[in-house]
């Protein structure tokens, strides 16, 4: 390579490389793609949650508020989310607040309750996740206090098959 290609490709890497992360900062300042997000739950699952997302600003999630389990529920002091109702009220509650995802923060006895109300919010287009998987996908790894038996099943259904493990091998070799 000449020295006048090289010269010109060093400056213009750089440059290159970084204007989509930049463009992508800007898009996410600017709160074009937010996802508007509730919490379902209470307690300190809930408070890690939002800790959690408040940590990623850069996730493009944005927390309208926090859905109880039922009536008697308090998130606690430490929260600056108010709370929009019960999980009753919860398709109401997607509607009026145009609800994109629902976190799910509900641990294992109550979650089949809870999980019933929110069938109707999937079948009109709202993804609804449960916490574990949000820490996953943002911090790259599991919270093993909050797994429980349907996340470990659920996980090791999606676990790739035999093919895909030989073949990973194979590759690993060559």
């Amino acid at each position: 390579i000449g020295r006048g290609i090289f010269f010109l490709l060093a400056l213009s890497l750089p440059i290159l490389t970084s204007l989509p992360r930049i463009a992508y900062m800007l898009i996410a300042k600017g709160r074009f793609l937010d996802k508007r997000i509730i919490i379902v739950g209470a307690g300190e699952a809930a408070l890690d949650t939002i800790k959690l997302i408040e940590k990623h600003p850069s996730s493009l999630y944005r927390v309208v508020g926090i859905v109880c389990e039922d009536e008697e529920m308090e998130i606690g002091a430490e929260s600056k989310y108010k709370i929009l109702g019960c999980v009753n009220e919860i398709g109401d509650i997607i509607r009026h607040r145009k609800i994109d995802e629902i976190i799910v923060t509900t641990l294992e006895p109550k979650r089949l309750n809870i999980l019933k109300n929110l069938r109707a919010c999937r079948y009109h287009g709202v993804e609804i996740v449960d916490a574990v998987s949000l820490y996953e996908e943002l911090e790259a790894q599991v919270p093993l206090k909050y797994i429980d038996d349907e996340w470990l099943f659920s996980s090791s259904a999606q676990y790739p098959g035999f093919h895909v493990k030989k073949l990973k091998r194979l590759v690993d070799m060559i």
